[in-house]
């Protein structure tokens, strides 16, 4: 099989959120914490979240394969500055093992939440290049219908 050359990230806006950090500053949202700090607002936490993480794999024959999850800027930084410098050089069908290696290795950063969104979005690449590579769908690949 081949080895993995590159991991791009591309972060998606949702529409109406590519605006500065400070445009929603006066903006309220309601929420469940109302009970004890009333009317928190947006603010930043809305240019964080909006939109998607999607993530492109190509391994040393050209072919890739695509991920998608969503909190763009969190996903994006830990895919980009964490995962990728492990995947690079790997061999692109070994799925189970990259998936376990990026588990692992992330204990420090929590085996929840965001860190399971980039994770997610790095193993759905891989199995879209493998699917790729080997002609076959993805459900497939998997175990077939059920």
């Amino acid at each position: 099989m081949a080895k993995i050359v590159d991991v791009e990230v591309l972060k998606i806006v949702s529409p109406g959120h590519d605006v500065g950090e400070d445009a929603l500053e006066d903006v309220f949202v309601s929420r469940p914490t109302d009970i004890f700090y009333p009317k928190w607002k947006l603010g930043k936490f809305v240019s964080i979240t909006a939109g998607a993480t999607v993530v492109k794999i190509t391994d040393e024959t050209g072919n890739y394969g695509y991920g998608f999850s969503g909190l763009y800027r969190s996903c994006a930084t830990i895919v980009e500055e964490f995962f990728k410098p492990m995947l690079i050089g790997r061999e692109a069908n070994e799925i189970e093992k990259l998936w376990d290696a990026m588990y692992r290795s992330s204990v420090a950063y929590g085996r929840m939440g965001i860190v399971m969104l980039a994770i997610s979005a790095v193993d759905i690449a891989l199995w879209d290049l493998f699917g790729k590579t080997t002609g076959l769908p993805v459900y497939q690949l998997l175990g077939g219908k059920v």
